[in-house]
């Protein structure tokens, strides 16, 4: 395992990447549409094709980027495009294509001096300093790309999150959370992005250094999806609830929201000190976080002592451990299990 993947040990009892996801049928259409690349690099302009939000640690280097630029100055065909045309709106997501697009992009705008071998016409040239007749070829090749639309259900368009997990082909699997940053960009993501900042939640968790793959934005979205919804309408599998709730409230951001989760943040650090969820083995137990967090956060009553007494007794209990060290501690009885259980000791009215 790669370090920035690891540097907040956690316990291993859920995979949320890996797990298998059951949806429901979708009614999707695709059809083709030949763009030229200047007419590509007109529409990221013009913000007709957005770009995914979140930045991509592995990145094409200048070798394999020249490549793509060299194999279409020759003419050579290159890898289709998978747009996905959002409903009610001109824009499209690119699903798959953005380093090829991005490279392009670089290249029109000067960014780019080709790196070929010695020999090559274009070795160490940027796009200003082409032929007019190679200009030409660059402007006017086409490139094939394939239309996604959701036909049905209809006003949802989770259906975006697993195509873009199937079809992305970018080099490096990407994470659920990464994909969310680009499939529900909005208010709400910005929030928990601001909300990972605070010191207090980084010491909770145990925070040493960026997550670049998001999974500490993910927690946050794991309160949040608690916190504003009642743990009796969960349904497994977590990723796809998750997803639900993202899309559910992708749109808004509230002042209360973001202070609630603060204040919770603090009363936990004061009552409990830093990684007081690093349970039963010194690991990060995010059954233990998400529970226990969102019931302090909805008994605002509570003083720093009472938390203290009653996170010692809920320790203490062998049940309650057995639910949070649990084979999945997602799957959908263990965690109504956790969530009553937790509420009950620290006076949450159900």
């Amino acid at each position: 395992m790669n370090d920035h993947d690891n540097y907040i040990e956690i316990e291993n009892n859920e995979d949320l990447d890996k797990e298998e996801v059951i949806i429901e049928r979708y009614d999707i259409t695709s059809y083709p549409a030949d763009y030229t690349v200047k007419g590509l690099v007109d529409k990221l302009e013009n913000k007709q094709l957005i770009l995914p939000e979140f930045q991509r640690k592995f990145v094409w280097n200048i070798v394999k980027q020249s490549r793509l630029i060299e194999s279409i100055l020759l003419g050579f065909p290159i890898p289709q495009l998978f747009l996905y045309k959002k409903p009610n709106s001109s824009n499209m997501l690119i699903i798959d294509g953005y380093q090829r697009l991005q490279t392009i992009k670089n290249f029109l705008e000067n960014k780019l001096s080709l790196s070929l071998d010695d020999k090559s016409p274009w070795h160490g040239k940027k796009y200003e300093d082409l032929s007019d007749d190679d200009r030409s070829v660059v402007d006017d090749y086409v490139i094939r790309s394939i239309i996604i639309r959701q036909i049905r259900p209809n006003n949802e368009h989770a259906s975006m999150f697993y195509i873009f997990e199937r079809l992305n082909t970018g080099g490096v699997t990407l994470t659920s959370m990464e994909i969310r940053r680009a499939v529900f960009a909005g208010p709400f993501l910005k929030m928990l992005e601001e909300l990972n900042k605070n010191p207090n939640w980084q010491k909770i968790i145990g925070k040493r250094q960026e997550d670049k793959r998001f999974r500490d934005v993910e927690w946050i979205l794991r309160f949040f999806a608690f916190y504003l919804i009642n743990y009796k309408k969960y349904k497994d599998p977590l990723k796809t609830y998750l997803n639900s709730v993202m899309e559910q409230y992708q749109h808004q951001h509230q002042d209360d929201w973001k202070n609630i989760f603060n204040q919770t943040c603090d009363k936990i650090i004061r009552a409990l000190g830093e990684k007081p969820f690093h349970i039963p083995r010194g690991r990060l137990n995010l059954a233990v976080l998400d529970s226990v967090m969102v019931a302090i956060a909805k008994n605002p009553t509570l003083s720093i002592e009472d938390i203290k007494n009653k996170y010692d007794e809920l320790k203490g209990d062998e049940q309650y451990i057995n639910l949070v060290t649990a084979r999945d501690t997602s799957k959908t009885q263990i965690l109504k299990d956790r969530f009553a259980m937790t509420f009950l000791k620290f006076g949450v009215n159900i």
